[in-house]
């Protein structure tokens, strides 16, 4: 074979370029490759050019010709050699370099001191990461590592026969030691994590690595699982029974399983049948013992209990099923018993707390508002009737039954937080019951409102008058039979209006407006004609009295009041023969001709039967007396 050469370019003056032999052969440009090749084919036997690249990373074409032919050799074998020997030198260095880690790991997991800073580790797990490449290789290494480690810690768990207490305590020993132990770990391993977020490498952080092994070899376990979940309820169950327990270590506990996300997978179930379980007992315990409103009392009671148990140490997303497992273990089995034992006790006795709290506690659940609406119905129903048996039904009757629905109204309010389905069925219950005697409740309220504006200012304050008649108001809304209502509050009211027995005016006009409201303008259209009439009674008593002035036909024996009256708006009355006196028909007459001068072609009727007369007579010497004739 002849010897490495290599071919150095000259060009000539005529762009052409010559060669010549050196020492070493330079690789040709990519531009002029062909050409330079074209030119090396044609050479001679013994001007034989051969290139060669010791170097792994790069290589050299090398053209060798032997007795005329030419063999392109590509360093492969060459280089796959040394990549060899390179990967077996890699290997070393790698395992050199986790048992420089592994000691020390081993030691936190151990709780054993180690030689080596935290500043070297960091370095070394910054080499391998940074410079070799090998962030994968490092992190199966590191988890096997731990899983084996975190395996025989574990195993002290499974070991003696500890009770529910002490089983807990050391768990949460072991799990506050790793947490600790994973912190030091993710310190040393920082770059690791740091380059696997980098790369987006599809590995866990090093806490969420540490976490998996923790669930995976230690809580997981079969055995270890049940003891736990079964000490752990029993603690709860001692607290909820009112013994002394150790709170901070069941929240531990709780906040332990809601980290390693195993919370609702291996707990929450168990917990809640539990609870139910507890409470169903606890129900059935106290109903029997307790009267309802203290029933309702521990009931609310153990609610607000479990609320703050939430709030202290459970899962906040249980929260909800926590609390409808109490209701279903102490509310809704006794529903029932609760109604029947206390109910109407409660109504009775006025108790609207209990009432209130009652609610509050079975509202819940639709069907529990059903029955209580049908119960209070029932309540309802017995009572009005009470106030409305028998044929003789009088005002005081009737005021009774107003405060009762007073009271109704404001049980609804207060008790039942203005439930319209309660509301509704009330008034419903109220108003079929009062109906079945509208004729007499319709005489009984006109009556009752016509004594409350004939002698109620007399006895009430203002404020307890109008309290008064809006509640009578309140009734007459939903009795029938409003015509009844009609006639006879217009009697009413005109003798209060013609005998001067009218309270108050404005009271009067009050009331007739809260008519008008609730009926419309044409149920009030006759009393309001009513009222123009005693107005303009008025003005003619003025006028009469200025025109017997004038005409100087003053009766100084007789005084005489007329009030005209519009035919069909007023009561009928019956016609009555009356001889009157001459005297006073003296004065009937004068009043006749005074009224046709202003009102030519009425006609005027004398209504003797409402007419009233004060007559002061001397019996005998000495003896005088005052009648009043009506």
């Amino acid at each position: 074979m002849s010897s490495l050469i290599s071919i150095n370019r000259e060009t000539r003056s005529d762009g052409s370029r010559s060669a010549k032999q050196s020492k070493f052969l330079t690789p040709p440009n990519r531009s002029e490759t062909v050409r330079w090749t074209d030119n090396v084919r044609h050479h001679q036997p013994g001007n034989i050019p051969l290139t060669f690249q010791s170097d792994c990373c790069k290589w050299l074409n090398s053209y060798i010709y032997i007795y005329g032919c030419f063999f392109l050799v590509i360093d492969c074998l060459i280089f796959c050699f040394l990549a060899n020997q390179s990967i077996c030198l890699m290997e070393e260095q790698l395992e050199c370099k986790w048992k420089k880690l592994e000691e020390p790991v081993w030691a936190i997991l151990m709780q054993k001191s180690y030689k080596n800073s935290t500043e070297d580790l960091f370095s070394t797990v910054d080499e391998i990461v940074r410079f070799i490449g090998k962030s994968k290789w490092l992190y199966e290494k590191l988890f096997t590592f731990c899983e084996v480690c975190v395996s025989k810690r574990s195993a002290v768990l499974m070991e003696g026969n500890l009770d529910a207490l002490s089983f807990s305590k050391l768990v949460m020993k072991i799990w506050q030691e790793h947490c600790s132990q994973m912190k030091s770990i993710r310190l040393i391993f920082s770059q690791l994590d740091r380059s696997a977020a980098l790369q987006e490498m599809p590995m866990m952080s090093i806490w969420e690595m540490g976490l998996t092994i923790f669930r995976s070899c230690a809580i997981m376990r079969s055995s270890i699982q049940t003891k736990l979940v079964d000490s752990l309820l029993f603690l709860i169950h001692q607290e909820r029974s009112g013994e002394d327990v150790d709170h901070l270590l069941i929240r531990n506990l709780l906040h332990m399983f809601a980290t390693l996300n195993i919370y609702r997978e291996i707990l929450e179930v168990r917990l809640l049948e539990e609870t139910k379980t507890f409470y169903l007992e606890e129900g059935m315990r106290r109903i029997e013992i307790d009267d309802v409103p203290h029933y309702l009392a521990y009931v609310t009671k153990q609610l607000k209990l479990e609320s703050e148990r939430t709030e202290f140490y459970l899962d906040k997303n249980s929260g909800k099923s926590l609390i409808s497992v109490v209701e279903d273990g102490l509310i809704s089995p006794h529903v029932e018993d609760i109604l029947n034992k206390g109910f109407d006790c409660m109504l009775y006795n006025s108790q609207l707390d209990d009432l209130k709290l009652l609610y509050q506690l079975i509202s819940y659940d639709p069907a529990n508002i059903d029955e209580l609406k049908m119960r209070f119905s029932n309540y309802i129903s017995v009572n009005v009737m009470s106030f409305l048996k028998g044929d003789e039904i009088d005002c005081e009757a009737l005021r009774s039954l107003l405060k009762y629905r007073d009271f109704v109204s404001n049980v609804v309010s207060y008790c039942f937080s203005d439930s319209a389905g309660i509301d509704l069925a009330a008034r419903s219950v109220f108003s079929s019951i009062v109906n079945k005697k509208s004729a007499k409740v319709n005489e009984l309220l006109a009556k009752f409102i016509d004594m409350k504006l004939r002698t109620g200012r007399k006895q009430y304050p203002e404020e307890e008058l109008d309290q008064e008649t809006v509640k009578a108001l309140s009734l007459f809304r939903i009795v029938d039979g409003k015509d009844l209502f009609e006639m006879f509050y217009q009697k009413f009211l005109a003798k209060r209006l013609l005998f001067g027995k009218s309270a108050s005016f404005d009271a009067e006009k009050a009331v007739l407006s809260e008519l008008k409201r609730e009926c419309g303008s044409d149920f009030t259209s006759k009393l309001e004609v009513m009222f123009r009439d005693f107005e303009t009674s008025k003005e003619f008593a003025s006028g009469f009295k200025n025109y017997l002035t004038a005409s100087n036909c003053l009766n100084s024996v007789v005084e005489m009041n007329v009030s005209v009256l519009t035919i069909g708006n007023w009561p009928s009355y019956p016609k009555m023969d009356i001889i009157y006196p001459q005297v006073l028909l003296s004065s009937m007459s004068q009043f006749e001709h005074f009224y046709m001068e202003k009102h030519a072609g009425r006609k005027l009727s004398w209504q003797s039967y409402v007419g009233q007369c004060l007559v002061a007579a001397r019996f005998k010497p000495g003896v005088r007396c005052t009648l009043f004739v009506c």
